[in-house]
């Protein structure tokens, strides 16, 4: 499993009309007055991702589409093990001039 760093609203569900909107931000930036339904104004069930599991609907999708920020830190856990891994596609886009062109991976382990 993978978890990632913050809640993400993957999508708003409607319990009167079904509607569903998919959203893929994290909790804190979505607005309350989000939630409310464009049907019936009726407030929507919120569907959160808190980590990655294998889910087909998500295998497909970039981080950045997740609503998580560039540059961030992931752990992954099995068992009793813990890795933290920080992917640095996006470092150029964060740090600008601060980056490096070299690369290299780091993994907290504990």
């Amino acid at each position: 499993m993978i978890e990632f760093s913050r809640d993400v609203v993957q999508k708003f569900v409607c319990p009167a009309c079904n509607e569903e909107e998919e959203l893929y931000q994290a909790v804190g930036s979505v607005p309350f007055e989000r939630a409310k339904c464009r049907n019936d104004s009726q407030l929507r069930t919120v569907v959160a991702l808190h980590s990655y599991s294998g889910e087909p609907e998500l295998s497909d999708k970039p981080l950045s589409h997740l609503g998580l920020p560039l540059l961030d830190v992931f752990v992954a856990r099995a068992d009793e093990r813990e890795i933290a891994y920080i992917p640095y596609g996006d470092a150029h886009q964060v740090l600008g001039p601060l980056s490096s062109d070299q690369r290299v991976p780091i993994a907290l382990e504990s």
